[in-house]
């Protein structure tokens, strides 16, 4: 079962300009209108949503750390991360430009929220 932990670092004060009421636990990025969803596969993260905004409010993201995360796919622990097309969930980072964020500390299926530890790494090789 995920757990929530405080050892992260979070940001809580930037606005979704569009609702995010569907998308808790999904990566997000920073852009010049507010968080929004990334979408892109193997996209860069800027951080994990941790509440579900409606246009307008403050949405509050994981940039660092150990946090939940909604698998997009069956991720196994250990398994390095990247960012889902289209859904904005965590799976199984494949070989190629894909962006690594974080490592899956417990392992789950499609639709389950899992841990990670959300840390930015780089591009897989």
């Amino acid at each position: 079962m995920a757990s929530q932990r405080g050892d992260n670092l979070k940001l809580g004060t930037i606005t979704a300009p569009s609702s995010l009421a569907s998308y808790q636990y999904c990566c997000v990025e920073i852009a010049s209108t507010g968080i929004t969803l990334q979408a892109s596969a193997g996209g860069a993260v800027d951080g994990i949503l941790q509440n579900a905004p409606a246009a307008g409010e403050a949405a509050e993201i994981v940039t660092y750390g150990a946090t939940k995360a909604l698998a997009g796919d069956t991720v196994l622990p250990g398994a390095k991360l990247m960012v889902e097309a289209t859904t904005g969930r965590v799976v199984t980072a494949s070989e190629g430009s894909n962006h690594v964020i974080g490592k899956a500390i417990t392992g789950g299926a499609d639709g389950e929220v899992i841990d990670i530890l959300f840390a930015v790494t780089g591009k897989e090789s």
